[in-house]
């Protein structure tokens, strides 16, 4: 069921034609299912630039503390001539943030220097756009998520090399990721998907003009990569199947300037900002999630790079994904897990990226058969299901050793055996699972380092019928 509802948010304010009002917004989706969701609202601002065509002029501004948040934003205003557009308190770092418009990217240099030195001011950063790239897909074909599986298997699993690669299936005789809370900060995800039932603790949205969840292909096929159900008779194998997901929508697919309509999430790009990601890192912050998966990249970003270290400082695990040859958030963050894919021979991915750096993983992100929108499934490939994978694995050892650090898991997933095909080793849960468990007397799980050949165009999954079209890459970050 999906509560909806309106409410006032106290602690987040819109500004009118010059004075300071109490925004009344339309609250976010949340998924009850049988999780106790808690009562406090998700602070969404006013329409801000994110709305538009570009960022011109918006900066976001942390204030220093004070009693008198709201005057000070006033003054400012007043003072530099910027329009705020939304303010909210941030309850992770306990300061006030407020996004203002400074009319133009001319002014936007002139405002932002006198505002870096202002006393009242503690940052000011440009309010930046960063992106989860989505290459163009064919129409989905009708044998894709049709077929059942009469025996409780799950019929999809043969279209899936991932999960023998990483010996997923070793890992799951002791570990399941029950118990474990994931938070997604992506687009949307099809929360209502079969594969998902049972598995989502929350879903929100904070992102104004777009609160639809239904369409979001990018944090779908995350999504079921990391949790999809294991044994119910459809579809595919997930990494955690009994881990629960937050699913925090930050990211959209942008409007045609054309047509005025949203451009088709199966071609377009979605995108994410500061502002829409520090709402949704605020929040998570304040949730009880173990791990949190970032498919997103971009330039580095000041106030984003503090509420993450924010987390990590917590206890918090984060995942990101590697965006090859562009440094930048959130891998370049201190206690970031960093993720590259490849593809099912080991070879990284993309070809023409650079040498894998010290301390990245290297996980199965071309070609990976996972959840699409409205019941389906398909194809995708890039760096956000290679850190899917990483973010289940994690799940996994959590579930067999909580309180692990982020360096702790970055060990047992650097410790996989190789088999000699690639110089780098691809993360293995079963021996990961086996360091974490070294000290203790849970016995020992026989790994294999057999990797599957993926299957060919065509190839018949058990219990029903599959496309026979190729795989098609289909989201890349």
């Amino acid at each position: 069921m999906i509560a909806r509802g309106s409410r006032t948010l106290a602690p987040h304010v819109a500004f009118g034609a010059g004075c300071l009002v109490t925004c009344s917004v339309i609250a976010c989706s949340v998924i009850a299912c049988s999780a106790q969701v808690g009562s406090r609202p998700t602070p969404i601002g006013a329409p801000l630039a994110n709305e538009r065509s570009n960022q011109e002029g918006d900066l976001l501004v942390v204030l220093r503390p004070t009693i008198a948040d709201q005057e000070v934003v006033a003054a400012l205003a007043g003072e530099y001539e910027i329009e705020p557009l939304a303010a909210w308190r941030m309850e992770s770092l306990d300061r006030y943030c407020v996004v203002f418009k400074t009319g133009s990217n001319a002014r936007l240099v002139f405002v932002e220097r006198r505002l870096a030195v202002d006393h009242r001011v503690e940052m000011v950063e440009r309010n930046q756009l960063f992106q989860l790239r989505q290459g163009p897909t064919q129409a989905r074909a009708p044998g894709i998520g049709s077929s059942e599986g009469s025996d409780g298997s799950d019929p999809y699993s043969d279209l899936q090399y991932a999960p023998a690669m990483m010996a997923v299936s070793a890992a799951h005789e002791q570990v399941t990721g029950r118990g474990i809370t994931i938070g997604v900060i992506d687009t949307g995800a099809d929360v209502t998907h079969p594969e998902l039932a049972g598995r989502i603790a929350a879903a929100k949205g904070f992102v104004r003009h777009d609160q639809v969840f239904t369409d979001d292909r990018h944090g779908t096929a995350v999504a079921g990569v990391m949790v999809a159900a294991t044994g119910n008779g459809i579809g595919i194998v997930g990494v955690a199947p009994e881990a629960r997901l937050e699913v925090l929508k930050a990211c959209w697919y942008p409007v045609d300037k054309a047509s005025g309509e949203k451009a088709s999430v199966e071609r377009a790009s979605a995108v994410c900002s500061s502002y829409t990601l520090a709402l949704a890192l605020d929040y998570a912050a304040t949730r009880r999630i173990q791990v949190l998966n970032l498919s997103v990249g971009g330039p580095p970003d000041p106030l984003l790079d503090r509420l993450v270290e924010n987390m990590v400082a917590g206890g918090t695990v984060v995942v990101g994904a590697v965006s090859p040859g562009r440094a930048g958030f959130p891998t370049d963050v201190h206690g970031v897990i960093s993720v590259r894919a490849c593809d099912s021979s080991g070879a990284l991915w993309p070809a023409d990226g650079p040498e894998l750096a010290e301390g990245q993983l290297v996980a199965p992100g071309v070609e990976i058969m996972s959840l699409a929108p409205r019941s389906a499934y398909d194809f995708f490939s890039g760096e956000s299901l290679a850190a899917a994978h990483v973010s289940g694995l994690v799940a996994l050892l959590l579930e067999a050793r909580p309180g692990l650090s982020a360096g702790d898991l970055l060990s047992a997933l650097r410790s996989a055996p190789s088999d000699g095909a690639t110089p780098w080793p691809i993360v293995n849960a079963c021996a990961a699972l086996n360091v974490v468990r070294a000290d203790t007397a849970t016995p020992i799980v026989r790994c294999s380092n057999a990797h599957l050949e993926p299957p060919q165009a065509g190839t018949q999954p058990r219990g029903g019928r599959a496309s026979g079209r190729g795989p098609v890459p289909a989201a890349a970050v």
